[in-house]
């Protein structure tokens, strides 16, 4: 789940699922 941006927190966490994806997203095209 999203974290909410409204906290560090949740902007690290959101950042580190953004990190976590974007390379898989890249291998599928």
């Amino acid at each position: 789940s999203i974290a909410p941006n409204d906290t560090q927190e949740g902007k690290a966490k959101n950042r580190r699922v953004e990190v976590f994806i974007l390379p898989l997203t890249e291998k599928v095209k």
